[in-house]
């Protein structure tokens, strides 16, 4: 699997913010037919719950992705 690079996990960050934030000011108008009818089986609030979840925890793995780098040092790491 090719290693993702620093920019790549900024980047990620942004989308996953930007998601997050949709979710949480447009609740249930933010998601898919398919989260609600398929995954859900029509349960709405359920779906924007686990949806809010999922994404949060994807904010904690680009963060966590992120300190990798920072640790490391970023220049170090654009080139292995």
């Amino acid at each position: 699997m090719k290693q993702q690079s620093y920019e790549y996990w900024k980047k990620q960050l942004e989308q996953d913010e930007a998601t997050l934030k949709e979710l949480e000011e447009k609740g249930v108008k933010a998601l898919s037919k398919y989260d609600i009818e398929i995954a859900h089986m029509g349960d709405a609030e359920e779906a924007l719950e686990t949806a809010i979840r999922l994404k949060k925890n994807h904010i904690k793995y680009d963060k966590e992705r992120i300190a990798e780098f920072e640790a490391k040092g970023i220049q170090e790491t654009l080139f292995s």
